[in-house]
């Protein structure tokens, strides 16, 4: 029990709740970013970056912090804006049945 309470917590963590919150466009993007960067690497000659980020740890951390932005950026551009049309006609329909529901219980004079 003492390991599902830590666990419990532990997603509950700021970073955590965030990277949660993008992790659907992490998962679509994490692919996308390694092949438009290598396409990039290597028809176009990027010498720049192989002298900033050298290796394979370095080309790592690339990825995952420009798939991290563009998750970021996806959630804020895309979701975010989805996601209030629905709660606004969400409360659209809700506001309606209940004033159809005032309008059938109130009195007839």
């Amino acid at each position: 029990m003492l390991g599902l309470n830590l666990a419990v917590r532990l997603r509950e963590t700021r970073p955590l709740a965030a990277f949660g919150r993008i992790s659907y466009g992490f998962h679509l993007y994490h692919l996308a970013v390694p092949l438009l960067l290598d396409s990039a690497w290597y028809r176009h000659g990027l010498a720049l970056l192989h002298v900033t980020m050298p290796g394979p740890d370095g080309r790592a951390v690339l990825v995952f912090m420009l798939t991290l932005g563009l998750a970021r950026l996806s959630f804020v551009l895309v979701e975010m804006p989805i996601m209030r049309l629905g709660r606004d006609a969400g409360m659209r329909i809700k506001s309606r049945a209940s004033l159809q529901l005032w309008y059938a219980a109130r009195p007839i004079k």
